[in-house]
């Protein structure tokens, strides 16, 4: 394998997720990670390519926190427990306290709009559902999205709602070896 393409057997993702929910009990460990749709995310990523290091859900989010985050997982000085892909679920919406896109935007160093415009449009989401007149039903917290790299690292926001998520990963799937493998070269 030459050094411009994956030198490991797995790309290294965090997944980041926000609960606003205000019941502490179901904030907590493997409840809050269902809860915010972050375990159906991990679900639909092939454990043959993708290795979970950084899995976390921060309850409400404060911007600054969630970009030291984001900084601390791209910028780690070991490679090992640096992320190569880091998905953040929810915080988009339009509430004062949805800030992971704006986050997302103050530590990107490159912007990724085709790929955060791809998760916006439904005809990519294999089981998207339909409304009577035929069009897909999109939350409006989808248009706050936003993706991009930071280092040797790829960033991508993904939608809000719960029944999209798994969805948008699958929508992009395809594509992330081929950026990563740019994106963690150094390319």
């Amino acid at each position: 394998m030459d050094s411009t393409s994956q030198s490991h057997s797995h790309y290294r993702v965090g997944i980041i997720a926000v609960s606003h929910n205000d019941d502490v009990l179901s904030n907590v460990g493997q409840a809050a990670w269902e809860r915010s749709g972050a375990q159906e995310v991990e679900e639909h990523l092939p454990a043959a390519e993708y290795r979970i290091i950084r899995p976390l859900v921060v309850r409400g989010g404060k911007q600054k926190d969630v970009e030291k985050i984001l900084r601390d997982w791209c910028d780690a000085p070991n490679a090992a427990v640096r992320c190569d892909l880091i998905l953040t679920c929810g915080g988009d919406g339009f509430e004062a306290r949805d800030v992971m896109p704006d986050a997302v935007n103050a530590v990107i160093e490159k912007a990724a709009p085709g790929l955060a415009e791809m998760l916006r449009v439904p005809g990519h989401y294999p089981n998207a559902q339909t409304a009577d007149n035929g069009n897909a039903v999109v939350p409006a917290a989808m248009a706050r999205n936003a993706a991009g790299v930071r280092g040797q690292t790829l960033i991508v926001n993904l939608p809000g709602s719960y029944q999209r998520l798994a969805d948008s990963v699958l929508a992009i799937l395809p594509y992330l070896p081929g950026i990563l493998d740019k994106v963690c070269s150094g390319a």
